[in-house]
């Protein structure tokens, strides 16, 4: 059994992409999580459509939204003062360093928002930073809800984790505020509080959605090499407390579906919000 939802997108054009989940067990948990948001409650975060305009103009419009979100945050009653504004010539390192201090605050719920909304800026600006090639560009899109249902990651699904992505392949979002061993790894920041590392442990109805170049085969045995000496090199397992293979790592994505339109990253160029999802039926 799967489901089939559309996702209504916006910009420059409108454009609606299709999907259909796969039949995997702990895809269901995903499936119940996803429907009910879509059914009983709203879109959270529907900018999160990225690379699919001017890449330096993105960038720019990106630092302006964290240093704003910064302002708000520095302004409030929290006990948090963030002494570090991002920079277009050092924002790598400028986001490193915010995106650990930040973690450790304590915030009340009236400030919440605010960091909820500075952690969403700050992963933006990191997938931005990818170099673009030949107008392929890593385009991604985040679909996440306000009030959605989590389910703990049962073990059936950490065997489907892999740092090998498909063109219109659609993920679990990480939905926990820290870093997993990927994202870490891509930023070549292992630097995060021992406590900041959390690989993912739960499921929800927020879908990560992966609209750029399929992984070949050769570039993922060589990514697998380097991600292991990377962990090895930074004693990430001593911070984690697991060893270089345990699956509870959770390294990379688990994928849950794939889009049924047939359309180009060329024909996406000019999206940039989400505008609204539908559940629309499901299948045998």
């Amino acid at each position: 059994m799967s489901i089939n939802f559309r996702v209504h997108l916006t910009g420059s054009k409108n454009v609606e992409l299709d999907f259909e989940t796969y039949g995997h067990s702990y895809v269901k948990l995903f499936e119940d999580s996803l429907i009910d948001a879509i059914q009983n409650s709203s879109l959270r975060h529907p900018y999160k459509v990225y690379n699919f305009l001017d890449q330096q103009t993105e960038i720019k419009e990106q630092i302006n939204k964290i240093n704003n979100t910064i302002d708000i945050i520095n302004n409030s009653q929290s006990e948090t003062f963030i002494d570090r504004k991002i920079t277009y010539k050092t924002y790598a390192d400028d986001v490193n360093y915010v995106h650990t201090h930040f973690v450790d605050s304590h915030v009340s719920e009236i400030d919440g928002e605010a960091f909820g909304d500075l952690n969403n800026h700050l992963h933006g600006l990191e997938i931005l930073q990818s170099p673009r090639q030949n107008n392929n560009a890593i385009g991604q899109i985040y679909l996440d809800f306000h009030n959605k249902k989590f389910f703990d990651m049962p073990d059936s699904a950490l065997e489907h984790f892999t740092i090998s992505r498909k063109y219109g392949e659609c993920y679990v979002n990480y939905c926990q505020i820290g870093r997993h061993i990927f994202e870490m790894f891509n930023n070549q920041d292992e630097h995060a509080h021992d406590d900041h590392i959390i690989p993912l442990n739960r499921i929800g109805g927020s879908a990560y959605i992966w609209l750029g170049p399929s992984t070949g085969f050769e570039t993922f045995k060589q990514k697998t090499k380097q991600i292991e000496e990377w962990f090895t090199t930074n004693n990430i397992g001593e911070k984690v407390g697991m060893k270089w293979g345990d699956p509870k790592l959770a390294i990379g994505w688990l994928p849950v579906g794939r889009m049924t339109t047939n359309i180009s990253y060329q024909e996406l160029l000019g999206i940039n919000e989400i505008k609204k999802v539908d559940y629309l039926d499901k299948t045998s």
